[in-house]
């Protein structure tokens, strides 16, 4: 009895990952299945671009009012993170972010879900130097956003309250929205 219970466990599994591993771009699903469960599938099977930034630009995160409209062209339903790096030197690792940035997400010209951002969500280090981070994650969000919207998404970045420590990164600071490395 227990090894039919292990086959059909590994059938369903191969079946569900066979069935969707196509439909976890934007193609056509089969049957939707929960992001959390795309993101776990993503992350195991990790196509070579799973983590490519579908946005990589400059952002003065220092300048209160500025703010930039960024085309959102995901490649994948999963889980996406909003951050930024301070190129290949990184930024020290007692760094915490002490702007406030709003985030409204639009479809078409459609307002659909809108957040502040004040304080970091997580960082990652340089490999082998724990005194510096390579990137900061501010906010991570789900595509299809709230559970529907995939198609002409956009994403309106406000700086409401400046972080000058980042001033001295001018140069450096390079923005990135990307498939999250951690759910």
């Amino acid at each position: 009895m227990k090894g039919n219970m292990i086959k059909v466990v590994i059938l369903l599994t191969i079946t569900a990952v066979g069935v969707t591993t196509a439909a976890f771009g934007l193609g056509k699903e089969v049957f939707p299945l929960p992001i959390g469960v795309r993101h776990l599938i993503n992350t195991i099977i990790a196509p070579k671009d799973l983590y490519d930034p579908i946005v990589e630009d400059r952002f003065v995160f220092y300048l209160k009012g500025y703010e930039k409209v960024y085309d959102l062209k995901p490649k994948y339903l999963d889980v996406y993170e909003l951050g930024f790096s301070a190129g290949d030197s990184g930024i020290d690792s007692r760094y915490r972010f002490k702007g406030c940035l709003r985030a409204v997400f639009y479809s078409g010209n459609k307002a659909i879900y809108e957040c502040l951002i004040s304080s970091q969500k997580s960082a990652w280090y340089i490999k082998e130097d724990m005194t510096r981070y390579r990137s900061i994650s501010l906010l991570t969000f789900d595509v299809p956003i709230k559970g529907k919207y995939v198609n002409d998404l956009k994403v309106k970045l406000t700086v409401l309250e400046p972080d000058v420590q980042l001033e001295k990164y001018r140069d450096q600071i390079k923005l990135h929205i990307a498939v999250s490395g951690i759910p």
